[in-house]
């Protein structure tokens, strides 16, 4: 079963694995758009934060032929963004270690 971690996992995994970024695109995509925020254990922020990635990564297109064909699609440079833009806004979101835990 997919959870939060799973999620940033393909998200990292996407960002930092060119070689299996469109397939880990695809499993972030469909675990968020086949599950919802309470089966992935994610609060109402974070699952705004998948949610509209999920949406936005439908136009990552890697093959810059295909990518001429419409102007709403971009390749890598911008893919990296946006998921370090969502990783970003996550990250700022999780609340702070309490005293004496590891963060």
């Amino acid at each position: 079963m997919v959870d939060k971690e799973q999620l940033l996992h393909y998200l990292r995994l996407a960002l930092n694995d060119p070689a299996s970024r469109s397939e880990s695109i695809k499993r972030f995509q469909s675990a968020v758009f086949e599950g919802d925020q309470h089966s992935l254990g994610v609060n109402d922020f974070e699952w705004d934060v998948f949610t509209e990635l999920a949406q936005d990564l439908d136009y990552y297109e890697p093959d810059s032929d295909f990518r001429r064909e419409d102007p709403s699609f971009y390749g890598d440079e911008r893919v990296e963004a946006e998921i370090k833009d969502a990783l970003e806004k996550l990250d700022a979101s999780a609340p702070a270690p309490k005293p004496g835990e590891c963060g």
